[in-house]
């Protein structure tokens, strides 16, 4: 599986950063990762773009809306552990996370992107994105019934 991670935050703190190098090195064992920071409209914007053109031309890869501070959507640990299972048995090779963009009402429906709330409470993206990071390490942990703690 493939897990890309797309966070719009001009300006990322350097622990999220140290953290999500950790939680990329711990997922190494269970797919490929890939952490991009967009810090810019303009990046926004582009990535966009892309993303409104990959959902028309594949249907191996599956859009994740996640986002703070509403009770939509909320699911938990082995609820996305299931998630990420079942979508690797039909055939879906690739999870897009889109963390901290901005809300609007039709672009998530344009790219059939699910939406997961990780939280009630307003999270600044960045740690928002590390996070997520975490509970996808919990999850693969779940799916091949490894302890989480050691």
């Amino acid at each position: 599986m493939n897990i890309e991670i797309y966070t719009y935050c001009p300006s990322p703190s350097s622990y999220c950063k140290e953290g999500q190098k950790e939680y990329e090195k711990r997922l190494s064992r269970y797919c490929k990762t890939k952490h991009t920071f967009l810090k810019n409209t303009k990046q926004l914007e582009k990535k966009k773009a892309s993303f409104l053109t990959s959902c028309e031309t594949s249907k191996k890869q599956l859009f994740l809306w996640v986002h703070a501070g509403s009770c939509k959507s909320n699911m938990n640990s082995g609820q996305l552990a299931k998630l990420i299972e079942e979508k690797g048995i039909q055939g879906v090779s690739s999870l897009t996370f889109l963390v901290g963009f901005p809300d609007e009402e039709d672009f998530p429906s344009r790219i059939n992107a699910c939406s997961l709330s990780i939280s009630r409470m307003e999270i600044d993206s960045d740690l928002l994105s590390l996070i997520l990071e975490e509970q996808i390490y919990r999850a693969y942990r779940i799916i091949h019934k490894e302890p989480y703690h050691k």
